[in-house]
């Protein structure tokens, strides 16, 4: 982790989420610019921002980058890697506290449909 992201996750501690907010912004534009949009640490990047959107109750702004991230991740990693089972978790929290609760328990149940599998497959 480099020193500005140290400085977003001190700022989340310490409730100050529109600091972070711009700080988590400019590590998504300068994955996306350095590494492309497909690039995990992209992904990445753009996780750690929908947890500060979370954070802030701006769900949608979350959803559509939870959104994302899954649809590359699926792409990229498929269906039943780690990371994209963790997209799915974070897109079905930001469903939930939409009240979109029918989307929430599909993609919830599919995620841990997949993590069963993933656990099962390692034993």
């Amino acid at each position: 982790m480099n020193a500005e992201a140290e400085l977003a996750l001190v700022l989340e501690y310490d409730k100050r989420f529109e600091e972070a907010l711009e700080i988590r912004k400019e590590i998504l534009e300068r994955n996306k610019e350095k590494n492309g949009n497909t690039h995990s640490s992209t992904v990445d990047a753009m996780h750690r921002l929908a947890m500060v959107y979370i954070l802030q109750g701006k769900f949608d702004d979350a959803q559509y980058l939870y959104q994302s991230a899954l649809e590359i991740n699926i792409s990229t990693l498929g269906e039943e890697h780690t990371t994209t089972i963790e997209s799915m978790v974070g897109l079905a929290t930001t469903y939930d506290n939409c009240d979109q609760l029918k989307e929430a328990c599909e993609i919830g149940e599919k995620a841990l449909m997949l993590k069963r599998t993933v656990l099962d497959g390692d034993s």
